[in-house]
């Protein structure tokens, strides 16, 4: 089980990584690492990353053979086994595989919007973690997170993790079912949002 899940999440590692020289920036193997050792533990991360060129390598051959059509057949059965079927778990993914790209130096908002659909999430998400990162932005990353999460640059561990409970009941859709259409928009919206701030400031 474990293997099978290291595996598809090095799958999808690959397609977001997959360029045309065939590179892989070192720290982005770090980032991958990094999450693999938290995980599914240190003692797997030399074999992963072994994997990951082999699976960049076969993702090469059949794009040079215009059989893109198999990645993304495997991409889906890879993103129905990694996920736990949680909300916040896909978010959680979701997050690693942005963290990704930007270590990468190399943001494809496609694949990335491609990633959130097989996750089960919807394109709006990718764009809400990609706005806390917005370089253009007066706020960092973390102030614009912990903003969301209405806390300050003191807060601790627990502080975001209380913040979180609190505001994910209270703009989670189910909570919001008696408010109208708008309402229930801003809400879902708001929901998304503070999942993506705890998800940012624990896996990006």
């Amino acid at each position: 089980m474990k293997e099978s899940k290291i595996y598809n999440l090095l799958l999808v590692s690959a397609y977001l990584l997959h360029i045309s020289d065939g590179q892989i920036l070192e720290k982005s193997k770090q980032h991958i690492a990094d999450f693999i050792g938290k995980n599914y533990g240190r003692e797997t991360i030399v074999d992963s990353l072994k994997v990951l060129g082999t699976l960049i390598d076969q993702q090469t051959i059949l794009i040079s053979s215009g059989r893109e059509d198999a990645i993304f057949l495997k991409l889906r059965e890879a993103a129905s086994l990694l996920s736990d079927g949680t909300y916040e778990n896909r978010m959680g993914l979701l997050a690693f595989f942005i963290g990704l790209s930007i270590e990468a130096e190399h943001i494809d908002v496609d694949k990335l919007h491609n990633v959130a659909l097989i996750l089960g999430l919807e394109e709006d998400e990718v764009d809400i973690l990609l706005e806390m990162i917005n370089p253009h932005s007066e706020e960092s990353p973390r102030e614009k997170a912990l903003r969301i999460l209405e806390l300050t640059a003191d807060a601790t561990d627990d502080d975001i993790k209380a913040a979180f409970r609190r505001l994910s009941l209270k703009y989670h859709p189910d909570r919001n079912l008696d408010k109208s259409v708008s309402e229930q928009k801003e809400a879902e919206r708001k929901f998304k949002e503070v999942v993506a701030a705890k998800q940012f400031l624990y896996d990006i």
